[in-house]
């Protein structure tokens, strides 16, 4: 995930739900009944929110911490601290 694909847009449930349903509503609309449809596309997202967005947002939180780490590490000349010597604050590591 680079920098220019990364925002936050607030999740909307409803807009969502609804643009998923007329999606699918206009390919099968003549197979299932509208109520049993509205039922189905409900459940659905209601999974997608109890397990996937969650799984899908610690994978990304995962990366971008990993990826900040690995940067901090590469601008640091953290290694060539020698012991009993002055060097960055436990502070300052993880500021």
């Amino acid at each position: 995930m680079s920098n220019s694909e990364t925002s936050i847009v607030k999740f909307d449930s409803e807009e969502l739900t609804k643009r998923i349903s007329k999606l699918m509503q206009d390919k099968f609309s003549e197979l299932i009944p509208h109520a049993v449809w509205e039922e189905m596309v409900k459940t659905e997202i209601e999974k997608f929110k109890q397990k996937l967005f969650p799984e899908l947002i610690q994978e990304a939180l995962k990366e971008k911490a990993i990826q900040d780490i690995k940067e901090f590490i590469d601008s640091q000349d953290i290694w060539s601290i020698q012991p009993g010597t002055s060097g960055p604050s436990q502070k300052n590591l993880f500021c």
